[in-house]
């Protein structure tokens, strides 16, 4: 879609051009109450389009990645260039070779998740019955991204990143704690 974006531009008269596109998807189990309630997949894409014409710049982004929608912001970016002051530092990135990049799993270790949210639970049951754990979030989100210009750059980058916040609070006899909260983010 990258590329017909880029194709889309040219034909519709840019001189320069980007389009960068993100895939998400989430996996993300959660905990009400102290115990396992939810596991979901969601889903997330969207485009980003620039364009310079006589040294005026229109952009937009879109959450619709289809032709239809693509032709669309197309026109609308090429009226906004239009309509646009020029300036002349206005540019893209010049031409270098082409390069994927990636870190972390491609995709989640769901068996793994499940057990480690278990044994939070579990934990924080026994070590600190005064704890009531309201809410507990596991979640894997990977991404794939990809970034082309008409000067020929062309990148790819994959990222799977693990992610857990946990909300509590104290209860003790009457008095009751505000409630508290952490999270952290990890390749692993």
């Amino acid at each position: 879609m990258v590329s017909y974006c880029l194709d889309t531009l040219k034909k519709a008269g840019a001189d320069k051009a980007a389009c960068s596109m993100n895939m998400m998807e989430k996996k993300e189990l959660n905990v009400e109450i102290g115990e396992m309630t939810l596991l979901r997949t969601t889903f997330n894409n969207n485009m980003g389009i620039s364009v310079i014409k006589d040294q005026k710049k229109g952009s937009t982004s879109i959450n619709k990645t289809d032709k239809g929608s693509i032709d669309t912001a197309v026109a609308l970016v090429m009226a906004m260039a239009e309509g646009s002051q020029p300036d002349e530092a206005y540019d893209i990135a010049e031409q270098q070779p082409s390069k994927s990049f990636s870190k972390g799993d491609e995709s989640a270790n769901l068996d793994t998740m499940y057990q480690s949210l278990e044994e939070f639970v579990d934990y924080v049951k026994s070590t600190y019955p005064k704890i009531q754990l309201e809410a507990a979030i596991m979640d894997f989100n990977h991404s794939r991204s990809f970034f082309q210009n008409t000067n020929g750059v062309d990148f790819e980058i994959r990222e799977g990143m693990y992610g857990f916040s946990p909300m509590f609070l104290s209860k003790d006899g009457k008095d009751t704690s505000s409630f508290n909260g952490t999270g952290f983010s990890a390749l692993k």
